[in-house]
């Protein structure tokens, strides 16, 4: 008995043993025995009978000193449980092994919770069916098998998974072949690592880095269409001029000069369309904002395009009750919405309906949320997001554009605001058109949106600031066939044609002309004959001395001057700056005869009696 550690152990031992003797002949167990010194020695305990399960004949005992047996073993568990404990501090890496059966020998607790077990232990036995579809087990035993065949890992490769509802996750996978100390291969190591936030990350830096090339792209292609527009300004301009001249001295189109004249007419207007697109794209064409409502500009476009819409295709106008102030170029505005009435038109080539409405939306609107969702999505115009993030009361003007036709798919909507992409036939379409209208809105700081599915139509919405402003009236160009008017008018432009083409011009309209080729010119005229000179019309872009310089000039000589500012192109802040300080008009290049007519007919002193 003394040596046994304790009296508990003894008796023990004895229930165990003697039970294995009377069934077995022989009962063994693990226990310890006390030295001499007190020390404790770990023992395996043989115990059997003298006689065949006789345990009164007696009984023999062996005992086996095992202590260095247990301390090898405590220290192998111990070794384990410090690498389960470390496999299971990593709480973002998955860790698993396998045998060659493919069947799980143990993995960390961040894969056991996430197949939900209830520790790592319990994975042990099973097999990848008990946890996924049959689809992802398939692939994983392929590369499973990959590895164990060629006895090399698979490291690093990143691969989708989609879970039950529907959710992609992205995870980075490597696996390693497993061998004993004899080099014999007896599984696979597994580690993964879910990356889907670093996976998504990388998409949005990838996709602003596309985007910042794309405006990058799109800015350079807009600075040269921007100066393409302002070179053909210049030559349409003397066309049309003349041609507006030839018209009016041939007025019957059955004869060859008449009609030989309209057709140099209407094509140099073809050409004028095409110039305000490139300008429109190139953001560069909102010259004379003015505060306009705008139900009565759209009702207006909807009026000049009924005749150029099919009667198959239903045109419908759903009005806001109240007028929507909106700060616009009203030639710009009207081509933009011009140019997707037309496409809408195109995109119904077996008739249906196109739908114009506009609203007014504010931050207490009811969809106000899914309004500013579109906001944030659209990645157009800074300053229009930051103007909603810096007032809560700031309303906006929503105009859609709906039609019942054939749809786009993704393939063509992400390129539709691309220069000169076009789904049209050869000779149908320039490309030009919605670049010009994404021009158009961003430039009146205003953002667009497109809605489309392949055979259920397209929805174009626009969003536009509502301005507080008064609107201006609608032009009254019945007043205008009658004008006529006197004085001597300063032509300042150091194209000739240009020149030349406007002395004509104004000399059918009762005027007189002095001609200057740049800013420097035009003062010394000025000097000399201010008195006698009643308007000037001023070209914005010429060498030596351009149009602003040489209007702050003039406005030094005289506060009262009238100055008209004529250009094909220019930036938009000068023509903006020049409008405040009180010009008394634009002229766009290139004019028509009425166009000139209707801003010269706003400066009353300039204007005969008959005219007034």
């Amino acid at each position: 008995l003394d040596i046994y550690p304790n009296f508990e152990e003894f008796e023990r031992l004895g229930r165990i043993k003697h039970p294995l003797i009377l069934k077995d002949g022989v009962g063994s167990v693990e226990t310890q025995f006390k030295k001499k010194n007190g020390s404790l020695v770990d023992i395996f305990l043989s115990s059997a009978a003298r006689r065949d399960r006789d345990i009164t004949s007696g009984v023999v005992f062996t005992a086996l000193d095992i202590t260095n047996q247990k301390l090898v073993e405590r220290e192998i568990k111990e070794s384990q449980q410090m690498l389960q404990t470390v496999l299971d501090s990593l709480i973002h890496i998955r860790i698993f092994w396998k045998n060659t059966e493919l069947v799980y020998l143990g993995c960390n607790r961040a894969y056991a919770n996430d197949l939900k077990l209830s520790s790592p232990e319990s994975i042990v036995g099973k097999n990848d069916y008990e946890f996924f579809p049959k689809s992802l087990v398939e692939k994983y035993h392929a590369d499973d098998k990959h590895v164990m065949q060629t006895q090399h890992g698979l490291l690093n490769y990143v691969e989708p998974q989609i879970n039950s509802d529907g959710e992609i996750s992205w995870f980075r996978f490597s696996k390693f072949p497993l061998f004993d100390t004899e080099g014999i291969l007896i599984g696979i190591l597994g580690a993964f690592e879910d990356i889907t936030a670093i996976h998504e990350a990388d998409q949005k830096m990838t996709q602003i880095q596309d985007q910042l090339l794309q405006t990058q792209k799109m800015e350079s292609i807009g600075r040269l269409a921007g100066g393409i527009a302002h070179e053909f300004n210049n030559i349409l301009t003397a066309i049309m001029g003349y041609a507006d001249l030839l018209q009016l001295d041939y007025p019957d189109p059955d004869t060859f000069i008449g009609q030989a004249a309209a057709i140099i007419a209407q094509n140099s207007q073809r050409g004028s369309t095409l110039t305000k697109q490139l300008l429109g794209f190139a953001r560069a064409g909102k010259y004379n904002p003015l505060p306009l409502d705008i139900n009565l500009e759209i009702t207006k476009v909807t009026e000049m395009t009924t005749q150029l819409i099919p009667k198959s295709i239903a045109l419908s106008l759903q009005l806001y009750s109240n007028p929507l102030i909106v700060e616009l170029d009203r030639n710009q505005f009207e081509l933009a919405i011009t140019n997707l009435i037309l496409n809408a038109r195109d995109a119904i080539p077996d008739g249906g309906e196109i739908a114009i409405s506009t609203s007014l939306i504010s931050p207490t609107s009811d969809n106000w949320d899914v309004v500013r969702k579109m906001f944030n999505e659209s990645n157009q115009n800074v300053n229009f997001l930051d103007h909603i993030d810096q007032s809560t009361s700031q309303q906006f003007i929503q105009v859609q554009i709906s039609d019942t036709g054939v749809g786009m798919p993704e393939s063509v909507k992400k390129h539709i605001y691309e220069p000169f992409f076009t789904t049209k036939d050869k000779g149908k379409g320039t490309g030009l058109g919605l670049p010009m209208v994404f021009g158009v809105v961003t430039s009146h700081n205003g953002i667009i949106t497109v809605d489309s599915t392949p055979g259920q139509g397209t929805t174009f919405t626009i969003f536009l600031p509502l301005s507080q402003l008064e609107a201006v009236p609608q032009p009254q160009s019945e007043k205008l066939k009658s004008f006529s008017g006197e004085g001597t008018i300063l032509v300042v432009d150091d194209e000739r044609n240009i020149r030349l083409t406007l002395q004509h011009q104004l000399s059918q309209l009762g005027f007189t002309s002095l001609l200057a080729q740049d800013g420097k010119e035009a003062i010394e005229i000025y000097r000399e004959q201010k008195d006698q000179i009643a308007a000037i019309i001023l070209d914005v872009v010429m060498p030596v001395m351009d149009g602003p310089a040489c209007f702050h000039f003039l406005r030094e000589e005289n506060p009262a001057v009238n100055v008209v500012l004529m250009s094909g192109y220019a930036p938009t802040d000068q023509i903006k700056e020049m409008i405040s300080l009180g010009v008394s008009g634009f002229l766009q290049k290139p004019f028509s005869r009425s166009d000139l007519i209707t801003v010269l007919n706003s400066i009353a002193s300039i204007r005969t009696p008959k005219s007034k």
